[in-house]
């Protein structure tokens, strides 16, 4: 999930960045906003495959299926609670003060028809924000949810395997884990 969004998320946002002044021309083949559109659910796929992937591996990772992994705590480490909710709420002011100037722009001609290809200039950064900023937010309270430290969870069940015998039940595939056998490798 992560490369294929890395990929996703990076060319979205250079083509949006190349697209949002004018149309543009390469190859004989004119991109226009169709291809803005395009752009943007690129950049929000591309954001929700690192975000899957991230949710995904730090529970293969507090579930003792995978070892901890110095990429994904950078990314839990960005994605922190508070990070997240200042980037999700700075995101989502930007998006809101675009479709502030959409609108305005709209009120100038007194609410009637618009040129969409010089409106949706605005508007389709401005809903992309607005995507991704509540995808942030709601991502981070999520992700710090996944992090708790619960009676259940299998570095709890660590952290008392070394103390003596556990009163909490240990899941079967950890259960080799708390042999004095492989304790020894």
């Amino acid at each position: 999930f992560f490369y294929p969004g890395i990929v996703l998320l990076a060319g979205g946002l250079a083509t949006m960045v190349w697209l949002l002044p004018r149309q543009q021309t390469a190859g004989g083949i004119t991109f226009d906003v169709n291809t803005l559109v395009f752009a943007a659910a690129a950049i929000v796929c591309g954001f929700q495959a690192v975000v899957f992937y991230t949710f995904a591996k730090t529970y293969a990772i507090r579930s003792g299926l995978l070892p901890e992994d110095r990429a994904v705590e950078r990314l839990r480490s960005a994605l922190r609670l508070e990070v997240g909710l200042v980037a999700g709420v700075l995101c989502t002011a930007a998006g809101l003060v675009l479709g502030g100037a959409a609108v305005t722009s709209w009120g100038r001609v007194a609410f009637g028809p618009l040129n969409p290809e010089a409106s949706l200039r605005v508007v389709i950064p401005s809903v992309t924000l607005l995507i991704l900023g509540l995808q942030i937010m709601f991502s981070s309270c999520l992700l710090a949810i996944m992090r708790l430290d619960t009676r259940n969870s299998y570095t709890r069940t660590r952290r008392t395997d070394a103390a003596g015998p556990a009163a909490i039940a240990v899941p079967s595939n950890v259960a080799a884990l708390r042999r004095p056998e492989s304790l020894a490798h």
